[in-house]
């Protein structure tokens, strides 16, 4: 009987846990793509951070700091949870070592140091030398983790005097760049045929762009023109079409870069409309006094790329329902300073409203709910106020997680894994949120499959009881 009901209970845990891995990994399939320039944005943030080296390391935290060997510098990348976790090996399969990532290459070549041009332009390739790896992240730079006391460094690949890169490759985990516009590095640059362009010009969709030595943009001329045209009805045609919620595409990129470029977007430039997008397009809308409906229709772009555009008069503040990175670092700091309890996200909804006046109470300023950059540079600072000992207000004891439903301004129910991945801070808290629960997950499976388990034996021990009560009344 033992036998059979250890059987049983492996069966059932078994068959419960294959149903929650497929979604699972469907799940961390879905917000675990890749790109060299997001890979290039990685290890620059690592390099500012001073992550250290470490032997076997792939970003784990010891004593507040990351650490990562060479290749794993590159892996931390591909198994990213979030700024406040360790990295996960189980999201993407990946060689171990320098040799065997270059093995694994999807594409490779040699590098000439008598010929800059054997180096493809591209962000995120992975540059090699015997048993060493980095990553190189355009305009001839690049970073790697090189050694315990040396640590990370970023430094020219053509010019560097030893040990010199012999190889550059891509990884079959990474997407890169073919064609159009990429955003790195708070720059733009335009790919074509796979390489971004250098020291040259080019007209895209009517308006003409100038890119430097670096491939960087610097400069553009004809937004000015077509806003003209719109705007005095001179043009049988406009020159931009309606872009809201879950609009893609290079339209949606060249958006996110001119609200970016007046201090109205925060995010990293892509090519995705989402609700961060919709908030910086009503708050350009507000700016300009139009009505603030978070979409971009023709008239709202032909104001938005006029010259003289009306810049964000009060750039960085928060304000309630507003969906943004700036809203997660200042949750995460709030709950640092024990006003607020739980995950950071990046909705400002009822519960982070309640602590935000809950400090600017406790620090003796206006209760007004909203945060400017300058009162945001003190709750940063040591000189922030904590919260008392006894929790100011109810919000210590909810967490922010009840805060992950929440209605939009046009009555749709907008969850938080909704944001798509491609923001920054919502990627992280997406991913973060998977890594932490898969444990609990595959706990809370063990202990039905007891149960399950436990009943079932239960009830046939009950059946065997009631035959052989049977069987003794019949004797009788």
């Amino acid at each position: 009987m033992k036998k059979g009901f250890g059987f049983l209970s492996v069966f059932v845990a078994a068959v419960l846990i294959a149903i929650l891995s497929m979604n699972v990994s469907s799940a961390v399939s879905a917000a675990s793509a890749k790109t060299g320039v997001g890979l290039s944005e990685h290890v620059l943030k690592a390099y500012k951070e001073g992550w250290k080296y470490r032997a076997g390391g792939y970003g784990q935290f010891s004593g507040g700091v990351r650490g990562t060997d060479c290749s794993g510098l590159i892996k931390s990348y591909l198994w990213w949870t979030g700024d406040s976790s360790d990295p996960r090996p189980s999201l993407v399969s990946v060689a171990g070592s320098s040799g065997g990532m270059l093995e694994s290459a999807s594409a490779k070549g040699k590098i000439n140091y008598s010929d800059s041009s054997s180096l493809p332009r591209i962000h995120g390739l992975i540059l090699y030398q015997p048993g060493h790896v980095g990553v190189y992240v355009g305009n001839n730079m690049a970073v790697d983790n090189r050694a315990t006391g040396v640590n990370i460094k970023y430094e020219k690949v053509f010019g560097r005097d030893k040990p010199k890169w012999t190889m550059w490759f891509k990884l079959p985990q990474i997407t890169y760049p073919t064609t159009g516009f990429a955003s790195f590095n708070g720059q733009k640059y335009y790919y074509e045929n796979g390489q971004y362009v250098v020291n040259t010009t080019r007209t895209i969709s009517g308006v003409t762009y100038t890119f430097g030595a670096s491939g960087a943009l610097t400069a553009s001329s004809g937004e000015a023109i077509q806003a003209a045209a719109e705007s005095s009805g001179t043009t049988g045609k406009t020159p931009y079409i309606t872009l809201q919620a879950d609009s893609k595409g290079a339209d949606v990129e060249k958006l996110q870069q001119r609200l970016k470029d007046l201090g109205y977007y925060y995010e990293s430039v892509n090519n995705y409309y989402d609700y961060c997008v919709s908030d910086a397009v009503s708050a350009f809308q507000g700016a300009v006094g139009i009505n603030s409906t978070g979409i971009a229709d023709p008239a709202t772009q032909a104001k938005l790329f006029a010259s003289g555009a009306v810049k964000n008069p009060k750039p960085g503040t928060v304000t309630p329902g507003m969906h943004s990175s700036l809203v997660f670092s200042m949750q995460k700091r709030l709950i640092a300073l024990g006003y607020m309890t739980g995950d950071p996200t990046i909705y400002y909804g009822d519960l982070t409203k309640q602590a935000v006046l809950a400090y600017q109470k406790a620090s003796g300023l206006a209760q007004t709910g909203i945060l400017d950059q300058a009162a945001l540079s003190v709750l940063y600072s040591d000189a922030a106020v904590k919260a008392p000992a006894q929790p100011v207000s109810s919000v210590a004891e909810k967490s922010l997680s009840s805060e992950a439903a929440v209605e939009s301004k046009s009555g749709t129910i907008v969850f938080s894994n909704m944001i798509p991945a491609v923001n920054a801070a919502a990627a992280d808290r997406s991913v973060q949120e998977a890594s932490g629960s898969d444990g609990g997950m595959i706990f809370s499976v063990v202990l039905l499959s007891a149960f399950l388990s436990g009943a079932f034996m239960t009830v046939k021990r009950i059946r065997a009881l009631r035959k052989k009560t049977a069987a003794v009344l019949i004797k009788k």
